[in-house]
């Protein structure tokens, strides 16, 4: 008489084992995403802070005079944003209405550009979607795809790119 064996088949603990990993691959894309979309959602709620700072500190002292320069805004910048440094007439302008810079929580890891930056620019035109931007006080950030009609907030996107949205608003 033959006994019965208990256990499982060499087969059966791949198998299941394959399952697993296939499981494991999609949740762990998910979370990417989700990571993504958190740090966006950072992202413009520091931009809204350092709208909302400009409102507050708008006086007849605006525009702010930087011979339009760009400059950065945030607690730092980096990559793409690293050669724009903070200028004191700016950071005095809006800092009594923002106690700390907003810092981009993907630590100049994560996309392309990393900060906020701020100038009187010259206006253009998008390459996105080629809308006219006129002359004025612009604050510039960037934003992880994926690419979506409110991907920049309260701004426009300005430009689009595998690895980044660029974002600006106009005070004007």
């Amino acid at each position: 008489m033959r006994s019965k064996k208990k256990g499982f088949t060499l087969i059966e603990l791949l198998i299941v084992v394959a399952i697993i990993g296939v499981l494991a691959s999609v949740v762990l894309a998910s979370l990417n995403s989700a990571r993504a979309k958190a740090r966006n959602a950072n992202r413009i709620s520091g931009i809204k802070q350092i709208i909302t700072a400009f409102n507050l500190a708008y006086t007849a002292a605006w525009p702010i005079n930087n011979s339009g320069a760009w400059a950065c805004i945030s607690a730092t910048c980096y990559n793409g944003f690293a050669s724009y440094v903070a200028v004191p007439n700016i950071d005095a302008f809006f800092t009594p209405y923002m106690p700390s810079k907003p810092i981009d929580p993907a630590g100049g890891s994560t996309n392309r550009f990393g900060g906020v930056i701020y100038s009187q620019w010259v206006g253009g035109t998008s390459p996105y979607d080629g809308h006219i931007e006129p002359a004025g006080n612009y604050i510039y950030w960037a934003v992880e795809p994926p690419l979506t009609p409110t991907s920049c907030g309260p701004g426009k996107i300005w430009n689009a790119g595998a690895d980044s949205v660029n974002c600006h608003f106009n005070f004007e």
